[in-house]
């Protein structure tokens, strides 16, 4: 099996190897996202046919480690033009993962990791026009605001107004 990495710019692979190469243009940086926000994987071959190729999100960046890896799409054809898929997220663990194609022809395994990473990460809570008084809850948790002119030394209530934008 041989392993490359994706580029920023889009190069066909070399077409006279004995065995067919693939590689991930894309992700091509760092994305850092909620779940449920699609991520493009874009991956181009050197081989079509009768070659496979299954894309994974791999939690440690090793295609030699399986057990950590997410399967994305499983023996799916190989085409030579770009081809582009977009990932679901939404039921992703958070974490960060490194994307993995791996192409299987007649002639072997090639393997090749995007050269970005995707890290899902915990959205953050979203606020729509509280009314004066009312409490921003999140789980058991309120905000604390200091409310001297009621005599009282602490308590509990939402900012007078928190809009989403």
């Amino acid at each position: 099996m041989s392993v490359g990495c994706g580029s920023q710019e889009y190069a066909r692979p070399p077409v006279d190897a004995a065995v067919g190469h693939i590689t991930v243009v894309r992700p091509a940086e760092r994305l850092t996202l909620a779940p449920g926000v699609p991520v493009s994987i874009e991956w181009v071959s050197t081989v079509a046919g009768a070659a496979t190729v299954d894309l994974l999100a791999d939690a440690d960046g090793d295609p030699e480690t399986t057990s950590d890896q997410i399967p994305l799409v499983l023996g799916t054809a190989a085409a030579t033009a770009l081809t582009v898929f977009d990932w679901r997220t939404a039921d992703v663990p958070f974490g960060r993962y490194r994307v993995l194609a791996r192409m299987h022809d007649r002639m072997g395994t090639h393997v090749s990791m995007a050269p970005g990473v995707v890290e899902i990460v915990e959205p953050l809570p979203k606020v729509e026009n509280l009314e004066e008084g009312e409490r921003l809850v999140k789980g058991d948790a309120c905000i604390p605001r200091r409310r001297s002119h009621l005599g009282m030394l602490h308590s509990y209530e939402a900012p007078r107004k928190l809009i989403a934008r």
